[in-house]
């Protein structure tokens, strides 16, 4: 009966375990005793030692811990089950699937890894601002577990909520909290262990964007993109973990998502590449955003989703709903195909665009016989036929043009003005007058009518090829043939003028299309307003906004941002605050409130162009609170003017300031600072600065880098020199890369060596003999 006992005891949920459990001196780790003798009287094999009882001389004692919550049973304890193979027992049979769910990932014991993690979540919910110490604890969690190594541990923690939590505690208090490690370098080191939860890098890039910091946001996603390269736990070996199980033997499961996790980081990253560019006005094409999300040249595009799964994953981030707004016009204009039947070949449909662009026929023709091999006949719709008819005119292909033409045909695809538009637009990107003339004739000879479409094409040509007065005379034929003007087709035509210099004919043209009964909308006073500007014409801008608001033409942010920022990036003298007063009225009066990074523009252009800092000051006096007044960003601008005019005591104040307003510092304000003692040669305070930014995780960039090493090496400093070059070799920084660096190395090399040669009594000991100095 006994035996029976404690063969039922080995469940440690029966009542058996709990009779067990309750009778005196009897705890939880007694019961683990009862269940590995219940064991060892039908197995062969011996227990091995409990973790850490070597040390106590004992192999079966319970390790001295603090007593257990009794509130919490956990369902395994692995300490008791953990067994090893008698030596007469060499049997080498796999483990069955039990002994796989007692493995090391499943370990729930109150020494367990998954309870460390539980309670440091649980002391990041009582106090958020402790996100610097549970940080460190989980670094040395990282080291203790040796998770690089075990990849059932990775999966455990990018199962937890905890490396979640910490994220979000850092966004929530990363500028009130000195000495917290910076987002990137967090994630970085996750990353660094194999934990690389693309999502938590969306979630830091879409923080950025709904507080407006798009610059922000696009650096930490070049600081995501760098951390792909070579990483050693990529979705690829992750799906085979998930086929093969893991080296502990544990089985993984797989979590369903709708889409690749990668693409959350790539659609946050393009969010903020268009709004930005959108801000200050830069046209972007679909090779633009490829290159800004894939500058290796990598093939990714098959991670941008197609534009419905961008807007989910936008509003699933709460973003601004004019932002998404914009991002989704932008994308349906780069991939026209992404929500069609063929958007599940949309990484090929964009390698076809991008060859297209640079006029490369060969890769066009190479894309072709693949497309042909890989989409199904009937699955070759309208988009499939259009998209490389355009792409063989672009690269003036007549003849692959017209081949694929007749296929289309064979297949009953009739050629409408929207099939037609394809044909056209590949002739004006090639940049063929006469091509596109044959081809419109023989369009017109068929009996096809162009439409807008077709007709903007036409005009757009001819102010491409540098002819304005063919460009205005296609926009007087499509009045004359009865196609009715759209502001879409004006803002064409005013901004090729404007990029074409031609500044007046923009304007004459506006005039023109408001008399034809066209009604201008923001985007086309936005185009002649920045056209404006751009010459310098501040009155004349002034007095296109007042006809804004006469007309009741809505204002955005990009207006007035145009406005102010030509008044102090292309005016010769400095503006007026009193005109920055009234226009700051105006927008508030609207219910336009610009952000951190609009005051910023002004800033830093009144103290690098015209350096006043007396109208800075006041700018900054405007800022609406004492968080945006002291921001690490608006810190840094006055840091470096300061640094420029060797004021090391305002340098010092402005460090006050952040202080006072409980506003903690970041790479940039320590970057700064480093290169202002550096230029003031008080190598002391550089050092220290240096320091605690390495201390508090801050990434340190080349050029700060480069600022402590000339400062050292004009103090003959060689020790602390080759220190920091052997960290920044040991950090995996190839020191060999940059020039600067290369020639500190010589310099250093030409030192010690005249060093050694004066130890030995050859020469005078000049310790930097021939260094240049700063």
């Amino acid at each position: 009966m006994q035996r029976l006992v404690y063969v039922c005891a080995s469940c440690q949920r029966s009542a058996a375990a709990q009779c067990i459990a309750k009778g005196p001196g009897r705890t939880l780790y007694s019961t683990a005793r009862h269940v590995s003798y219940a064991r060892s009287l039908t197995d062969t094999r011996t227990p091995t030692p409990a973790i850490g009882s070597a040390d106590r001389g004992a192999k079966n004692v319970p390790p001295t811990s603090k007593p257990p919550d009794r509130r919490i049973i956990p369902r395994n304890n692995s300490k008791a089950k953990q067994e090893k193979k008698s030596p007469n027992n060499r049997d080498t049979r796999a483990r069955s699937s039990a002994d796989n769910s007692d493995s090391f990932y499943h370990d729930t014991g109150f020494e367990g890894p998954q309870f460390e993690l539980d309670q440091l979540s649980n002391k990041l919910a009582r106090d958020g601002a402790l996100v610097a110490d549970v940080f460190d604890a989980l670094e040395k969690f990282l080291w203790k577990h040796k998770v690089r190594e075990r990849t059932s541990v990775k999966l455990m923690l990018q199962k937890h909520r905890l490396p979640h939590d910490i994220v979000r505690n850092l966004i929530k208090h990363r500028t009130r909290v000195e000495g917290l490690p910076s987002l990137s370098e967090i994630l970085r080191t996750f990353s660094e262990y194999g934990i690389n939860d693309d999502k938590l890098w969306a979630e830091g890039i879409f923080e950025h964007i709904r507080s407006e910091f798009f610059e922000d946001a696009i650096e930490l996603w070049k600081s995501w993109y760098e951390c792909q390269k070579g990483h050693p736990l990529t979705l690829s070996t992750l799906k085979e973990a998930l086929d093969l199980g893991t080296p502990d033997g544990t089985a993984l499961e797989a979590t369903p998502s709708s889409y690749d996790s990668r693409s959350y980081p790539v659609v946050a990253a393009i969010t903020a590449f268009l709004y930005n560019r959108k801000l200050l006005m830069i046209p972007t094409e679909l090779s633009d955003v490829l290159q800004f999300i894939s500058p290796s040249g990598e093939d990714i595009s098959n991670l941008i989703p197609p534009a419905r799964g961008v807007e989910t994953i936008l509003q699933e981030y709460g973003i601004d709903p004019l932002v998404i707004e914009w991002t989704l016009n932008n994308i349906r204009s780069f991939r026209p195909y992404s929500d069609q039947p063929n958007a599940e070949y949309i990484s090929l449909y964009d390698r076809l665009f991008l060859a297209a662009s640079h006029k490369n026929l060969a890769d066009v023709r190479a894309i072709y016989e693949e497309a042909k091999g890989m989409i199904p006949e009937h699955s070759r719709g309208r988009a499939y036929y259009t998209s490389f008819i355009n792409a063989f005119m672009q690269c003036g292909s007549v003849e692959d043009g017209e081949h694929l033409w007749a296929d289309m045909l064979s297949v009953g695809v009739i050629p409408t003005p929207s099939i037609w538009r394809f044909w056209l637009d590949g002739c004006a990107k090639a940049k063929d007058i006469g091509l596109f003339e044959h081809s419109w004739r023989r369009m017109l000879n068929e009996g096809v009518e162009p439409d807008n479409i077709c007709w903007t094409i036409r005009m757009q040509m001819h102010f491409i090829l540098g002819d304005p007065e063919s460009g205005k005379l296609t926009l007087q034929g499509m009045v004359n043939s009865g196609i009715p003007l759209t502001a879409n087709t004006v803002n064409t035509a005013i901004k090729e003028l404007s990029e074409a210099k031609l500044h007046q004919d923009a304007s004459d043209l506006l005039q023109w299309a408001i008399s034809t009964g066209i009604k201008p909308d923001t985007v086309t006073y936005n185009l002649i307003l920045d056209a404006r500007v751009r010459q310098s014409d501040f009155s004349g801008a002034i007095k296109i906004l007042s006809t804004m608001n006469r007309l009741g033409v809505p204002t955005d942010i990009v207006t007035y941002g145009i406005i102010l920022r030509g008044m102090y990036l292309y005016s010769y003298s400095r503006p007026d605050t009193d005109m920055l007063d009234a226009i700051l009225k105006e927008m508030k009066s609207k219910g336009i409130y610009p952000n951190v990074q609009f005051y910023n523009t002004i800033i830093s252009a009144l103290l690098n162009r015209f350096y006043d800092i007396k109208s800075a000051l006041y700018v900054l006096s405007l800022m609406p609170n004492d968080a945006w007044r002291g921001s690490s960003h608006t810190s840094t601008i006055f840091i470096m003017y300061y640094s420029r005019t060797n004021n090391l005591a305002a340098v010092e104040e402005v460090w006050a300031n952040m202080r006072r307003h409980f506003i903690a510092p970041d790479e940039g304000v320590y970057s700064a600072t480093v290169a202002a003692y550096a230029k003031a040669n008080q190598v002391d305070k550089m050092m220290a600065v240096f320091q605690a930014m390495i201390q508090q995780r801050k990434r340190v960039s080349v050029v700060t880098h480069i600022w402590v090493l000339k400062c050292l090496m004009a103090h003959r400093d060689y020790t602390r020199v080759q220190q920091i070059l052997r960290q920044m070799q040991s950090r995996g920084w190839n020191i060999y890369e940059n020039r600067e660096v290369r020639e500190i190395l010589k310099q250093l090399k030409d030192a010690l060596a005249d060093a050694q040669v004066g130890a030995l009594g050859y020469g005078p000991p000049s310790g930097g003999g021939g260094m240049a100095r700063m």
